[in-house]
């Protein structure tokens, strides 16, 4: 993957996946963006998953073929990713996702989750976690996931968030 800006002590981390198996349900990771406190990206990575792509969800994830041509295997960018987040806070939404797509855990006392773990107003009434689009949208006044999800953005808005709301 690509190292950019420097990481802080507290990092945003967001997944963006495809599809895998007979029936394209199964999640695979196909793109990785970790940002730090100023915003900045601070690693990036496409992703080729260990197995075959049986649907590529482009609509929501913005990946196609092209973007994982030549792109380093999952078990590089997890180690990778693995490697700059460990004893740092890691932030970011619905995170169980991004960590089950990553193939590692991170001790719960060091993960701000913006769907789960930040404030109720955060949340619904149920205690459904409510979707990140809504939130920035409400709570930063930024438009996102207008398309395809883009990683950096996600990770953008989770940090302003969990800045915002801690």
């Amino acid at each position: 993957g690509s190292a950019g800006a420097e990481a802080t002590e507290i990092l945003a981390v967001d997944c963006e996946m495809v599809g895998v198996g007979a029936s394209g349900l199964s999640s695979k990771l196909a793109s990785v963006c970790v940002v730090n406190e100023q915003l900045q990206v601070v690693y990036f990575s496409y992703c080729v998953p260990p197995c075959g792509i049986t649907d590529y969800r482009t609509t929501w994830s913005g990946i196609t073929p092209q973007a994982l041509t030549g792109a380093p295997p999952f078990h590089q960018v997890s180690l990778e990713v693995h490697s700059l987040l460990r004893n740092r806070v890691v932030v970011g939404h619905d995170l169980r996702h991004d960590f089950c797509a990553l193939g590692f855990g991170h001790p719960l006392a060091r993960v701000r989750d913006t769907a789960r773990g930040l404030p109720a107003i955060l949340g619904t009434p149920g205690g459904k976690p409510r979707k990140l689009r809504h939130l920035a949208a409400e709570k930063l006044g930024w438009e996102i996931q207008s398309g395809a999800h883009s990683p950096e953005e996600d990770a953008q808005a989770a940090m302003r968030l969990y800045q915002k709301y801690r």
